[in-house]
């Protein structure tokens, strides 16, 4: 939405309210009809100088491209969440809460090996982990809140992993 009140101030200059009343308009008509009636005023708008024909110019490429993304409508009416929200609070919470506490030290794999382990705990998809770089094993250690249990991430080929892995009795956290 931040992207329709960069077009309002670009068509309409630095009024507030006349690019208040535009782009509030506008960002309400694309959560009830989705962009393309936005793109058809986008396409219509004659900007005032080279400056705004750039970000109109800019915008409206990124509007087409993501028009897919944007279609509001058919997310709300299937109940799902249009805002970044819900990903940004957990990104917070499984990346800074779990991974930057107190003493806490990760080499590169290791925390991505942690994070890969995370989002498996949280979700019912299949493991997959990122191949160690380096060829050798990482040392990484998994924080509960009543235990510690650490783990090696071993460079494998993925596709014949099987459950008499090390991490096959990994403990539940929460």
């Amino acid at each position: 939405m931040d992207l329709v009140w960069t077009v309002g101030r670009a068509v309409l200059g630095e009024d507030p309210d006349a690019v208040g009343d535009w782009a509030e308009a506008w960002c309400i008509d694309l959560l009830e009809h989705g962009v393309e009636p936005l793109l058809a005023e986008l396409r219509s708008v004659q900007p005032h100088n080279i400056a705004a024909a750039d970000v109109l110019r800019v915008e409206r490429g990124y509007f087409t491209t993501n028009a897919a993304r944007m279609d509001y409508p058919t997310f709300r009416a299937h109940g799902l969440p249009i805002g970044s929200g819900a990903v940004e609070s957990a990104a917070k919470h499984v990346v800074q809460v779990r991974m930057k506490r107190s003493g806490m030290r990760w080499s590169r794999n290791g925390g991505e090996a942690l994070l890969a382990l995370c989002a498996y705990g949280a979700g019912n998809r299949p493991l997959t982990l990122p191949e160690v770089r380096s060829g050798e094993a990482t040392r990484g250690c998994l924080h509960d809140t009543s235990a510690t249990a650490c783990f090696r991430v071993y460079p494998v080929n993925w596709h014949t992993w099987s459950s008499s892995w090390p991490f096959s009795s990994l403990p539940t956290w929460a």
